[in-house]
């Protein structure tokens, strides 16, 4: 070979070694973003909306945000009964500067489900998000009280452009997931950061989250769901998406089953979600806590409701859930659920978790959160967290939104000593 002809060649190895070793030298230099922990949010506030401006129940169902004009603004579900085209209205509030009262905006709308055949009216507790990005509105929703023909019924996953005037187009579902019930999709949605979809192979958004139904036959999770979906609007309206389309993150279902795990030890095929062990169980004895591990199990009554975000930052990362969980002595009497107390937990998922979920080094039921902590004091601070009767979100936080254009944490809480409803601002620490 010609002195030149070996001089290139040589040339071009070094330029492919230099190129290796750059690219190693900015993998070390640029570390994996680490798990969200408590330390990383500080309290900044709260938005007060008076409960006169959400209807009969003053409060809404549901939570997200967005701008508008550059405004915050916030949505919610509220019951409107006594007003032309009553039933669920989607309400919007102005978000005021911090600490002041919430004034709702003029503009609601009566009919955000057009002709899908869905009415809020045969729904409850459902889940929004608006994504900004496509300038449409989701919904999810679930029966509470199913009849037979409801209990298998699997679709409620819509989307939707709002118009200014109180109307709605571009109409598209529902959706459901095959072989997925709605009451373990009903928490929400959320999108799924771009490297995770490439990484795993998995769709743009994640819906879930986890939580009691009026009948534990149809799909409830004590603990964590999490299912990733393609774009829907591909699918045909009031179908299911097909099993092989969409990907199992987390799914708890298989945890509702009585079995004593004292007297098994600790469960190998299915499992409940984890939080606090403040709680005696009397609906189903032999899952007490705590758990052959030390930590808590939820029970009857314990949801996510609307709480599901997945926070990318730069250098932090994890999907979290804000559950309501209840404390003391937990029973059934009368015809519905009692609780003692209430509290509810941030908890912070790992997202490589997740991931060994998709590629199967990891049970679906063994998905659990690394870090967690409680809210019960600020929660009480505003008149929330006493004891309860029945199933739902009021007595605490029923809605979370990330808002990554500020870097803050949305929680919702409804249903508190005052009729009003309560937005508390977590900030993400610079």
């Amino acid at each position: 070979m010609p002195i030149a002809s070996r001089l290139a060649c040589g040339l071009v190895l070094i330029v492919a070694i230099a190129s290796v070793v750059t690219q190693r030298a900015a993998a070390i230099d640029t570390p994996a973003p680490r798990l969200l922990t408590q330390d990383d949010f500080e309290y900044l506030g709260y938005y007060r909306i008076e409960g006169g401006e959400l209807g009969e129940l003053h409060y809404g169902q549901g939570f997200t945000h967005r701008y508008v004009d550059g405004r915050l603004r916030f949505l919610t579900l509220s019951f409107f009964g006594n007003v032309p085209g009553g039933g669920y209205h989607l309400v919007e509030v102005e978000a005021p500067p911090l600490g002041e009262t919430t004034a709702r905006v003029a503009t609601h709308w009566p009919d955000i489900f057009g002709a899908s055949g869905i009415t809020g009216n045969n729904g409850a507790w459902m889940g929004l998000w608006f994504e900004a990005a496509q300038d449409r509105l989701w919904t999810t929703w679930a029966v509470d009280y199913p009849d037979a023909e409801a209990e298998g019924f699997t679709k409620s996953l819509l989307v939707r452009h709002l118009n200014d005037d109180g109307t709605v187009d571009d109409v598209r579902g529902p959706w459901g997931l095959e072989g997925v019930q709605q009451r373990a999709i009903y928490g929400g949605v959320a999108p799924v950061p771009s490297w995770f979809q490439t990484r795993y192979g998995v769709g743009p958004y994640v819906v879930g989250w986890g939580g009691y139904a009026s009948r534990m036959s149809i799909g409830v999770s004590l603990g964590p769901t999490a299912f990733a979906i393609p774009e829907p609007t591909t699918i045909d309206n009031g179908v299911d998406i097909p099993s092989a389309q969409f990907t199992t993150l987390a799914d708890h279902r298989g945890g509702t089953r009585d079995d004593d795990w004292f007297l098994h030890g600790t469960p190998e095929a299915f499992d409940r979600g984890v939080r606090n062990a403040d709680v005696v169980n009397d609906y189903d004895t032999g899952w007490q806590s705590p758990a052959p591990d030390g930590l808590g199990r939820w029970v009857w009554g314990d949801s996510a409701w609307n709480t599901g975000v997945w926070i990318d930052a730069p250098e932090r990362h994890g999907f979290i859930l804000v559950p309501k969980f209840n404390q003391g002595r937990v029973w059934y009497e009368t015809s519905t659920l009692h609780a003692e107390g209430q509290t509810n937990e941030v908890q912070v998922f790992d997202p490589s978790h997740l991931g060994d979920v998709v590629e199967g080094r990891r049970a679906p039921w063994q998905v659990k959160p690394v870090t967690r902590w409680d809210l019960g004091a600020l929660l009480a601070e505003h008149g929330f967290g006493r004891a309860r009767t029945g199933n739902g979100p009021d007595g605490g936080i029923a809605g979370a939104s990330w808002d990554a254009t500020t870097g803050r944490l949305y929680l919702y809480a409804i249903g508190g000593a005052r009729q009003d409803s309560i937005v508390f601002v977590l900030g993400l620490r610079s």
